[in-house]
């Protein structure tokens, strides 16, 4: 696959041109220690740079697993299962309408909680 007509064809589809990206973010990774640090590459220089082919198939991952294009509230992040490649399309949440009670970080509470209103609803028996 080339890298450049996978990326180019993955903004497209957002409705996303080179225009659109404001930085190219890039994790390079101390195999000593086995930390990650974030860096970026200029959008020019990254767009130039990326017209290659690889195998984005099972085996061996060849792109940086750490790689997002960003542009403004979206950003395109390199997703890797197996060693087959891909970017996935992220966008910056928007803050919901409801407030809830901090119990529901704990599974265990918010399924207990739904049984209860099922159980005071005579839903369930």
């Amino acid at each position: 696959m080339n890298f450049l007509e996978e990326t180019m064809n993955a903004l497209e589809y957002e409705k996303k041109t080179i225009k659109d990206v404001k930085f190219v973010m890039i994790g390079v990774t101390d195999f000593e220690t086995g930390s990650v640090e974030n860096g970026y590459i200029d959008k020019n220089e990254f767009f130039n740079n990326i017209d290659f082919e690889y195998d984005s198939g099972y085996g061996a991952s060849n792109i940086n697993d750490f790689l997002k294009i960003v542009g403004d509230n979206w950003w395109l992040e390199r997703c890797e299962y197996d060693g087959s490649e891909w970017w996935e399309f992220k966008v910056l949440p928007t803050r919901p309408t409801i407030q809830v009670n901090h119990k529901y970080i704990d599974n265990d509470y918010a399924i207990q909680d739904k049984l209860r209103k099922l159980l005071l609803k005579g839903d369930i028996k």
